[in-house]
């Protein structure tokens, strides 16, 4: 609704990225931002058992990549079973890389044997190491445009929880009970903001 309203107006808005939560959590959901251009950050929220709670499976399965394991946030492990690093994006595919393979001082990609738990380079004939290149259009819930394991992710998805944060405080006010009149709840969520921001500068 939000981007038909966009184009009907000519609004000079582009969204970009999409914070969601588990309730978007969804592979068509995915699929359809990406067709509209929008990047998502979306935590996985676990499949439905039959007893009812929430499950994921620690490691799985996808149809275009058979013989690579994932981890339960779509990071691929290596042949040993260690969380690879992502090194980049381009073109639609990331870029995984040996998880003790790295630059050194000197910025020399250096393999650190003590952080493989066999001690021993898989690919030595490869500066990266063993490396991974997986397309987003694979499987975007599991692959998105900026993986879960990246920093980037964390700070952006912090932006949510601090809304969500709001959110609650809002809620204590009961404001969807208080009346069905838009301008009159408006009002009274206005009201809440002012009362939330003076209870902070109190605290402060």
């Amino acid at each position: 609704e939000l981007l038909k309203v966009i184009e009907a107006h000519d609004l000079p808005l582009n969204i970009d990225i999409f914070i969601g939560d588990g309730h978007h959590d969804a592979l068509p959901f995915y699929r359809y931002c990406r067709v509209k251009g929008i990047r998502t950050l979306i935590p996985i929220s676990g499949d439905t058992a039959d007893n009812g709670d929430a499950t994921e499976p620690a490691h799985p399965h996808l149809e275009a990549y058979p013989d690579v394991v994932f981890d339960s946030d779509g990071t691929p492990l290596c042949p040993q079973g260690c969380r690879m690093r992502h090194e980049h994006y381009q073109r639609g595919s990331h870029c995984y890389t040996c998880p003790a393979t790295r630059r050194n001082g000197r910025g020399e990609w250096y393999f650190y044997p003590n952080e493989c738990p066999t001690g021993i380079d898989c690919c030595p004939d490869k500066t990266l190491g063993y490396s991974l290149y997986l397309k987003v259009d694979a499987n975007p819930r599991y692959l998105p445009e900026i993986p879960r394991c990246s920093p980037r992710f964390k700070t952006l998805y912090k932006e949510r929880t601090s809304a969500e944060r709001s959110n609650r405080g809002e809620d204590h006010y009961r404001l969807d009970r208080c009346t069905r009149h838009a301008a009159y709840g408006l009002i009274r969520l206005t009201l809440v903001n002012v009362a939330k921001h003076a209870r902070l500068r109190w605290l402060e």
